[in-house]
């Protein structure tokens, strides 16, 4: 139990540094249906050196407010019909999570700068239901 919070502590550090680093081009606004993780522009966090255990499971994103309305996201895609997001997969010790910028009224690639406090979930499912 300790290693594994351990291990989540090390990856929240881990994409603070990242997400502070990383130069983001400016995201498009979604107006329904799928929102595409390779399209759109906007941040891609990739996380390396996770444990082979994890291999074939699934990296989710959450955060602290941006602000009082807006949240930071990583999954790969969301269907806004369903509200159900699909997650990339864990692969060879590493995986690349789409980061979305979610507000009230717009869902968008993630383009900022901003300081949070992120948990990285790793799931056996490839889906999660917003």
């Amino acid at each position: 139990m300790a290693n594994k919070k351990f291990l989540l502590a090390v990856l929240a550090i881990a994409l603070i540094f990242a997400m502070t680093v990383i130069g983001c081009s400016k995201g498009l606004k979604n107006s329904g249906g799928t929102a595409g993780g390779s399209s759109g522009g906007g941040g891609t966090f990739t996380l390396t050196g996770i444990p082979a255990e994890y291999n074939g499971k699934y990296a989710y994103i959450n955060t602290t407010k941006v602000s009082s309305i807006e949240y930071v996201y990583g999954f790969e895609s969301e269907d806004k019909s369903t509200n159900v997001r699909t997650l990339p997969c864990i692969s060879n010790g590493k995986v690349s999570i789409p980061t979305w910028l979610f507000s009230v009224v717009d869902l968008k690639r993630y383009s900022g700068s901003d300081t949070l406090d992120v948990s990285v979930d790793i799931l056996n499912e490839s889906e999660v239901t917003n």
